[in-house]
């Protein structure tokens, strides 16, 4: 997405070393890649069009703890990488993140719980009157409450079907946000990820409604007539 490249497009490669011309590949195809970006092509076309059929340019050794010292300050080496150095960042990053998305997870519980919870209160509070009826007429506090929470149903389904297409833009943005050249960020959400987001929406429903039985029961139905009355 940086380059603009699509598969099938044309580009070219500039290379590093003197008197070498400029390359011109075609795109064949796109490896998804969270960690790093890189370039791949079959080994005996770089060395055609870049180093020459004798050159290396690698190589991968296999050692204990004491290979990353040695070979840090030897000759002709330019460089030298670690797997389990690039593992263990890559791991402390992710860990971090994984914390910060749990983090959000929570404040979002709890905004969800505060939003229901109001919305609820609010329900009732305009509402005073018309539970006070239905309680003369004989109607229990759980039948009552069952017809208020048949009602926040439905605008928590509405919600839901609303929210999904709201989400997966966001999570695109937040993506595409946190994207850069050193690892990508992926924000495709899964079926599970659906499954979980209802879940925690659903726990959230039940607390603001558990929350909100309370009021009902301590809700004062008389005043609420008398002042209907007067």
């Amino acid at each position: 997405n940086n380059l603009g490249l699509g598969v099938g497009d044309t580009f070219v490669m500039k290379p590093y070393l003197p008197d070498q011309e400029d390359q011109v590949y075609k795109l064949t195809g796109i490896i998804r890649q969270d960690l790093g970006s890189n370039v791949y092509m079959p080994l005996s076309t770089l060395q055609r069009d870049f180093f020459g059929e004798d050159a290396v340019n690698g190589a991968y050794v296999q050692g204990g703890s004491d290979v990353k010292g040695v070979l840090t300050d030897a000759r002709n080496v330019s460089s030298f990488m670690s797997n389990e150095d690039l593992q263990n960042a890559y791991l402390d990053f992710m860990q971090l993140t994984y914390i910060s998305i749990g983090m959000i997870v929570v404040i979002g519980m709890f905004l969800g719980v505060a939003i229901v919870y109001n919305t609820v209160v609010l329900m009732i509070n305009e509402r005073t009157v018309e539970i006070a009826s239905m309680r003369i007429l004989g109607m229990r506090i759980g039948e009552v409450f069952s017809v208020i929470s048949r009602e926040i149903a439905v605008i928590s389904g509405v919600g839901i079907v609303l929210g999904i297409p709201l989400a997966s833009w966001a999570l695109a943005g937040i993506g595409a946000y946190f994207t850069t050249d050193l690892y990508s960020f992926a924000t495709k959400p899964q079926f599970i990820d659906y499954v979980y987001a209802g879940i925690i929406t659903l726990v959230s429903i039940v607390i603001s409604l558990a929350l909100s039985y309370r009021k009902i029961i301590h809700a004062n139905f008389v005043d609420a007539l008398k002042n209907q009355v007067s």
